[in-house]
């Protein structure tokens, strides 16, 4: 229930029961959570109701995800292990849950300079600033050149983007309710 009061929190309640604000209320967006696919539900969960103890079935999720992927290398002598798949799905799941604020813009994507509206050129217009592929690397515990050689496509392709379409469906069941 600590969830569901979590995301209580995150709305605001009419001062009046007659009308209506223009935030969703609480019950609709627990509710939205239930329209949602199991993986993007507990997603949901453990990033916007900061519910940290479905961050292992979140991992397995991404696991499973990474275990089918046909990993290769240009030589062919870089080999995957369950350890390095594990590291991976640590830091795409860390890196969806908590990314950093884009400290030019303040997280808006957009900055004003002399009264014109510009894109923000340090995080191009998306608010976050994302980690850099060296402290990937470094937290893979590999060179940035194998990194970028045999793991880069297949980490942003299929861990971020496994994320960013759990984030996608949460918001269109969000819309449905």
């Amino acid at each position: 229930m600590a969830g569901l009061e979590d995301i209580k929190s995150l709305t605001v309640r009419p001062p009046d029961l007659t009308r209506t604000t223009d935030r969703i209320p609480w019950t609709s967006i627990a509710g939205a959570l239930g329209f949602a696919s199991r993986p993007a539900s507990l997603y949901g969960r453990a990033k916007y109701a900061l519910e940290p103890h479905y961050h292992k079935e979140i991992l397995f999720e991404l696991f499973k995800i990474g275990k089918k992927i046909k990993w290769s290398s240009p030589r062919g002598g870089f080999k995957i292990t369950n350890n390095l798949l594990k590291r991976m799905c640590i830091l795409a799941l860390s890196e969806g849950l908590s990314p950093s604020c884009c400290p030019k813009c303040g997280g808006r994507g957009k900055i004003f300079v002399e009264q014109t509206l510009y894109t923000c050129t340090l995080c191009n217009g998306v608010g976050r600033k994302s980690i850099s592929e060296r402290v990937r690397a470094n937290y893979l515990i590999m060179d940035k050149m194998t990194y970028n050689r045999c793991v880069k496509y297949n980490y942003h392709h299929h861990f971020i983007g496994a994320l960013y379409n759990w984030e996608r469906e949460l918001i269109n069941a969000l819309r449905r309710a």
